[in-house]
């Protein structure tokens, strides 16, 4: 539990709470054995859901992918398949799938969204009205993303300015390779000292509010 920021939980009739790890079955589960989370399947009970939950350690933006589909597609009398929902802090309601009890094929889902440190995204797969043979699939994954400021032109070459994704302070990754290193601060450096000759916030005249469009980024490069 709480490995890269995740935890397993499941719905114990009043709220979300973490499931215990069984090492005699490999399996997070309820005290009752009905709600179970696998290595890749979650399997709910009727009328309580099952959830793999994330927590944000950083303020930013996030590009979040992924896909589910029915792992048990057994057939019997009144299965009536899962629902599939992805909340942002346990009550915005991102993305939501209903799959067949036989979606062998399932849905994909793929989004990008800002957060802040503490936030929190569930992964929340609930039973129908028959809860026999839903173990599902998910496949889950969290990217952190640059979040862009602006971009500017430099003797034909283009700069992208973006904001690291950092849980304090506010860095600029200037070369948008998703690090915050010491060719971030050389990038700068060389088109600060070229602000002067050239027109970089392209208003047809080269002068202060030049260096003004690069000075502005300089506040948190290390």
């Amino acid at each position: 539990q709480g490995a890269k920021g995740w935890t397993n939980e499941a719905w114990d009739g009043t709220a979300f709470k973490r499931l215990n790890y069984s090492y005699s079955t490999e399996q997070y589960r309820s005290a009752d054995g009905t709600q179970k989370i696998l290595a890749e399947g979650m399997v709910p009970a009727k009328d309580k859901p099952v959830a793999r939950v994330w927590t944000s350690e950083a303020d930013g933006k996030v590009r979040v992918s992924g896909s589910v589909k029915k792992a048990d597609i057994r057939a019997a009398s009144g299965v009536d398949g899962v629902t599939v929902r992805i909340y942002k802090n346990g009550t915005e309601l991102l993305w939501e799938k209903k799959l067949a009890y036989n979606d062998a094929v399932g849905a994909s889902f793929d989004f990008e969204i800002a957060i802040q440190e503490g936030d929190t995204f569930s992964f929340v797969v609930d039973a129908g009205k028959n809860a026999a043979y839903d173990e599902t699939y998910l496949s889950a994954s969290i990217e952190p993303r640059p979040v862009i400021l602006d971009t500017l032109t430099l003797n034909g070459k283009q700069y992208t300015f973006a904001q690291a994704v950092k849980s304090s302070g506010q860095f600029l990754d200037l070369n948008n390779d998703g690090r915050l290193d010491s060719s971030d601060s050389s990038r700068f450096s060389s088109a600060l000292s070229k602000t002067a000759s050239v027109d970089a916030n392209g208003d047809g005249s080269a002068d202060m509010e030049d260096i003004a469009a690069i000075s502005r980024m300089e506040q948190g490069i290390k």
